[in-house]
């Protein structure tokens, strides 16, 4: 993982450990505060898949690209023999 990467997850983690701390010391009931970290986590863990999408994608394509590279240098080395 690059350091933007590792950048996002950090952020990411940091914004809900204190959205989940900020709920837990808010005084409201607990029903209420139950549904807020609800509400708090399947946000972040929206967060988290889209950040591993995006990985997933720039992967993907850094892959490709690799390939095609390699194809290519595949093909003039055949020529040259």
């Amino acid at each position: 993982m690059d350091d933007s990467g590792k950048t996002l997850t950090a952020f990411v983690l940091g914004v809900a450990a204190g959205a989940l701390l900020g709920l837990a010391m808010a005084p409201t009931s607990g029903e209420k505060t139950r549904q807020r970290i609800t509400d708090s986590a399947n946000d972040t863990i929206d967060d988290i898949e889209d950040a591993w999408e995006e990985g997933s994608d720039r992967i993907k394509d850094i892959a490709e690209i690799a390939i095609e590279e390699l194809e290519k240098y595949a093909k003039r080395l055949t020529k040259n023999l």
